[in-house]
């Protein structure tokens, strides 16, 4: 198992797969993680190492994945997995699940393990296709209930990961659970301060007193931290001035260091005037950004949890309770080259209406890697309340400036939506008029992207300039080719955003009247 490239309860998971199929005998295992949380390469993992503990001639293992991107993945894993023996110690084969039926009948086909990415992809098997391998290992995941037709239905999971965990540890960002957001902050900021040097503490829990949000050690002393997280990015002292006070009694009658930290921003001068009159240090969005300047990815995962933009925010310098400390050790995993991936990703998919879930998949993990940190949300398949209309995504934009500003103060658009069409063919003017519909100018939904292989027809831009005409309704074209220099932008360090203001002004410099 490659568990130095494993998270913590990735690493954890795999474990809990091979004790319950090597020593408790279970035919059946189920792991509850959320979707994005890796489980693909847990069972994997899981899988291949089941499999070199068994007897030479025990049979392949079968990687059964809903469609086709997830059966390359499945292949990707477990090849990168074996790359140091031969395939014929750990023989496996990916299949899409339409084509698992018939390897299940081919009764000269030694079965080992069936891997399904997810439970649901065994509802509606027939269990007689189970008959005569009374000894075949299934393996599966689930991220919600398991249906009743399922061959996992009152499978009790061996592992379970929340999306709540996830959120905190950093592995789902905040804007597609919203909700969660304070704890996303909690976990950013434990992980901040472990970069540090300070380490999780056990508090003592004399006395009713509440106890802080974090209880660190920081070498020999004892750290309370207490953590706010604002929607506005300026902060009036006097909003969290009797949790500094109770911060400041806490501290002293511990004999710890009282640490308040804000997503938001303070005057120059208030953490001095809170450090000396309740004797705690205070660190606002500004410390924060110095304290992550030579931690890129603390910087980026910081944009994507504060509710407003940080582009304006100056990096200014905390005081600290000690000499100023380098952050720890990175972390050995090697970075991904997640640009890379993407175009990879894309450029392999299909056109045609067959594909389109993959393409619609594939643009808007697009979409996050470029935009996310100027949302707060990012929502996919959202349905209105009447039920007339669905939305492949629509997010929810900070205050910013640039194009995101100009959408906000001209187009009156708190929202944007983007609609993914996977035609080979240039998108024509039905397309432009469905999508129209959705925009509604009351509700500050008045804006749309369309993402397509190939753009609008000249008759699809023809439509789209007559609804900013006459509706002042926005709907702009994005190709294939574009997504792929905004990648490229985000990948060098620029803002792809800066590539959608210079195409929407080209739009209104050249529309007549």
């Amino acid at each position: 198992m490659n568990s130095d490239t494993l998270r913590k309860y990735q690493a954890e998971a795999v474990g809990q797969i091979v004790r319950a199929v090597s020593e408790e005998k279970r035919r059946r295992a189920l792991v509850s993680m959320p979707t994005g949380t890796g489980a693909a390469r847990v069972l994997t993992e899981a899988a291949l190492l089941i499999r070199r503990q068994s007897p030479s001639g025990a049979g392949i293992i079968l990687f059964a994945a809903a469609h086709a991107e997830i059966k390359e993945q499945f292949d990707r894993l477990a090849e990168k997995a074996c790359k140091s023996e031969s395939p014929a110690e750990t023989p496996y084969r990916a299949v899409t699940c339409d084509r698992l039926e018939r390897y299940l009948k081919d009764a000269s086909e030694r079965i080992f393990m069936i891997v399904f990415d997810s439970a649901e992809n065994t509802c509606g098997l027939p269990e007689s296709l189970l008959s005569g391998r009374g000894d075949l290992i299934l393996l599966a995941a689930a991220n919600r209930p398991v249906p009743e037709n399922s061959w996992f239905f009152n499978v009790p999971p061996v592992f379970s990961y929340a999306v709540r965990d996830a959120v905190y540890d950093g592995v789902l960002p905040s804007y597609e659970h919203p909700h969660m957001r304070e704890a996303a902050f909690a976990g950013w900021c434990g992980r901040l301060l472990s970069r540090y040097g300070m380490k999780p503490a056990e508090p003592e829990r004399g006395g009713a007193a509440a106890l802080p949000d974090m209880v660190l050690r920081d070498g020999d002393r004892l750290v309370m931290a207490e953590l706010k997280l604002y929607s506005g990015r300026s902060v009036s002292p006097a909003r969290f001035d009797a949790a500094a006070r109770r911060l400041g009694a806490a501290a002293e009658g511990a004999n710890a260091v009282g640490l308040m930290m804000l997503l938001g921003e303070l005057d120059r001068n208030a953490a001095a005037v809170f450090r000396e009159k309740y004797g705690i240090y205070v660190w606002d969005v500004a410390n924060l950004l110095f304290l992550t300047e030579a931690l890129p990815e603390f910087r980026n995962s910081l944009e994507e949890i504060s509710l407003f933009s940080l582009a304006g925010v100056s990096a200014s310098k905390p005081l600290f309770w000690k000499e100023e400390s380098p952050p720890a050790q990175a972390s050995c995993r090697a970075p991904e080259n997640k640009a890379s991936a993407l175009k990879q990703r894309l450029t392999r998919c299909p056109a045609g209406t067959e594909n389109s879930t993959q393409y619609e998949e594939i643009c808007l993990d697009i979409v996050k890697y470029l935009f996310s940190a100027s949302f707060t949300r990012i929502l996919k398949q959202l349905e209105t309340r009447d039920g007339l209309f669905r939305f492949d995504t629509i997010c929810s934009v900070k205050d910013n400036g640039g194009f995101w500003g100009l959408l906000q103060r001209h187009f009156n658009s708190h929202f944007i939506i983007f609609e993914y069409k996977n035609s080979s063919k240039p998108l024509q003017q039905n397309a432009v008029y469905t999508t129209e519909k959705y925009l509604f100018r009351a509700v500050s939904r008045n804006a749309a992207v369309l993402i397509s292989r190939k753009g609008f027809s000249k008759n699809a831009q023809f439509a789209a300039d007559g609804c900013l005409k006459e509706h002042g309704k926005l709907l702009l074209s994005i190709n294939d080719d574009e997504l792929l220099k905004m990648i490229d932008l985000r990948d060098s360090g620029e803002d792809p955003a800066d590539f959608l203001l210079e195409k929407l002004e080209d739009i209104l410099m050249t529309t007549g009247k």
